[in-house]
This record gives C-alpha cells, sequence and structure tokens, in this order.
C-alpha cells in the first residue's frame, strides 16, 4: 500500500516531536529553574519558523493536489476539505502545538513575574498541554482568586 505522505514531511514531523517534546521538558523545568526558559524560546521561535515554511513553501509535499484557496477559512466545509490535505493537516497540528507551547511559556513566565512557586504552575502545563486554551483559562482564574485581584487579567 502506497503512502499518501511525503517522506520528507515524515522526517519533519519527526523532528518537530522532539522539539515539542524538549519544549515541555524545558518549559516544565523552567518553573523550578529559569534558566531552560531561554532554550524553550529557541524551541518555539523554530517551530515557528516550521509552521512558516509549511505555510509559504508546503505545497512541495502535496501528494494530493488539489487546490486551496483563502475562501476555504470561512466556511467549516472548506477547513474540513482543507484538512483531507495531509500537509495541511500537519501544518493545522504545528500551528496548534506552538500556541500550546507558547500558552505555557506564558504561564511560566507569568509565575516567575509574580514570584510564584512552580509547583503552582504544573497541573496547568499539565492542562495546557493536553487542552491548550483551557490551562490558560484555568490558571488566570486561579491566579486572580489565589491574588485576589480579579482586575489584573493580563500578563505580567
Amino acid at each position: 500500500m502506497k503512502s499518501n505522505i511525503h517522506p520528507r514531511l515524515k522526517s519533519i514531523y519527526k523532528l518537530q516531536g522532539i522539539l515539542v517534546q524538549l519544549g515541555w521538558l524545558c518549559l516544565v523545568a523552567s518553573l523550578f529553574f529559569y534558566s531552560p526558559i531561554v532554550l524553550a524560546n529557541a524551541i518555539i521561535l523554530i517551530l515557528c519558523c516550521l509552521y512558516t515554511y509549511l505555510v509559504l513553501f508546503g505545497r512541495r509535499f502535496d501528494l494530493q493536489k488539489e487546490p486551496f484557496s483563502v475562501k476555504s477559512f470561512f466556511t467549516l466545509d472548506g477547513v474540513l476539505k482543507m484538512l483531507k490535505s495531509t500537509r495541511m493537516a500537519f501544518t493545522a497540528w504545528t500551528h496548534i502545538l506552538v500556541f500550546d507551547l507558547f500558552a505555557a511559556w506564558v504561564i511560566v513566565v507569568d509565575l516567575h513575574s509574580r514570584d510564584l512557586h512552580g509547583l503552582i504552575g504544573l497541573p496547568f502545563l499539565l492542562l495546557t498541554m493536553m487542552f491548550g486554551p483551557m490551562g490558560l483559562l484555568a490558571y488566570v482564574v486561579v491566579r486572580m482568586i489565589m491574588t485576589g485581584n480579579f482586575v489584573d487579567i493580563g500578563f505580567w
């Protein structure tokens, strides 16, 4: 059975997985030692570059040559059709991973800026890793309750 995934895309996916795992490890370590945040920053930026590359130049990895248009983003049917493309699904997955890492990064930096203990952040990083925005929302709500400050919902 012939795969409908470009071989180079498979390699990029493996590299992406390693980078994402390393990024999460750095963010968890950053809860207790601030220096790993530097590596997490670099990993997030590398993944942003990967995403940009896939958006701008990824068409070469398309084995199914279905045309996409910007109009596809404005209807659910269009989005679902777009996600049938392996490359577009991979690009969307990269988008999700980068934003989840960034949301976790925001939590870590905010904890440090408020001198809150890293253990407080651990469940929120886990929640963010699994459910993205829900973890960030939970962190903000708990932080507001802990600090009694319901006005300052921003970061740093």
